[in-house]
């Protein structure tokens, strides 16, 4: 995932799997910093918003994860596991 983004740092989608794979590792600060390039690149993409709920459950902001959340089922509503989040 690093290489990819290395290879093209302007796609939002590659910060998102590469935050995904850090939130997998227990890295959070790596997954907080690759989620929010991805955010930034491209605010549509609801997977990186369930992402960046997931971090947030898990440093504790709470009602910031319920935002983020909810921005995921408004952008991809098939994303189910935002639900039980």
């Amino acid at each position: 995932f690093e290489r990819a983004v290395n290879f093209d740092t302007m796609r939002g989608e590659y910060h998102m799997y590469l935050a995904w794979a850090s939130l997998e590792q227990g890295n959070l600060a790596g997954a907080l910093e690759s989620v929010n390039k991805a955010i930034e690149r491209d605010p549509s993409q609801g997977d990186a918003w369930w992402v960046l709920g997931r971090i947030q459950l898990r440093t504790g902001a709470v009602k910031d994860a319920l935002s983020s959340f909810e921005k995921t089922l408004k952008l991809k509503p098939g994303r189910t596991e935002a639900w039980s989040g």
